[in-house]
């Protein structure tokens, strides 16, 4: 979450639409809660409506250092035994996981009765692959390291991400799970407007 090749990283990005999202939810007296993970649960804010809540979502995000990476998002099951009412759950993440953790993750929430709306936070650079030449990747997760010849790889690259996309997409459909994927070159005002004009289209 840490990839920043547009000049804002995708935690940054993540932190500033799940405090948009609250404040559009308390705005309408939705009580809001907030949780935030790596392989295990580093803070969790109950669901409230209070005036001061949106003070303490914005507090946490920002006093929460950046932490270990997230190998496995089995973390999600105890977040589903955490949330006691039905509810919506706004998912902010890259997804970089396991799909068989993921989904098994989405079962156990859909389980519990909770409509979930997934954002996924791709950096152009994962998206899109626009470089090309020589390059030196660094996994920014093990240190790892891999040099190749850009052009040579996009095709292959271009055919996996879609391929793993599309997974997403079928997977969460069958699911009755929403998912909108952003870029962090995207507005990120821009991307949450038109996401929630399409959602109003559907009602």
């Amino acid at each position: 979450m840490t990839t920043a090749s547009a000049g804002i990283g995708k935690q940054r990005y993540a932190s500033c639409l799940a405090a948009a999202v609250a404040h559009l939810a308390l705005r309408q007296h939705d009580a809001v809660g907030l949780t935030l993970f790596s392989n295990v649960i580093l803070e969790h804010l109950p669901p409230r409506a209070k005036s001061n809540q949106l003070n303490a979502i914005l507090n946490t995000l920002v006093q929460v250092p950046p932490r270990a990476h997230g190998e496995s998002v089995g973390v999600l099951h105890e977040v589903a035994e955490l949330i006691h009412r039905r509810g919506l759950i706004v998912l902010v993440s890259d997804l970089f996981f396991e799909p068989d953790e993921l989904y098994s993750a989405l079962d156990h929430l859909r389980f519990f009765g909770h409509d979930v709306l997934i954002f996924q936070i791709l950096d152009p650079l994962e998206r899109r692959l626009p470089i090309g030449g020589a390059i030196r990747f660094q996994d920014l997760e093990t240190g790892g390291e891999l040099v190749t010849q850009a052009d040579e790889i996009r095709p292959a690259y271009h055919a996996a991400i879609e391929r793993w996309l599309a997974d997403l997409d079928h997977n969460c459909q069958t699911r009755d799970v929403d998912r909108v994927v952003l870029t962090t070159d995207e507005p990120l005002g821009s991307a949450l407007h038109n996401y929630l004009a399409q959602r109003a289209g559907h009602f």
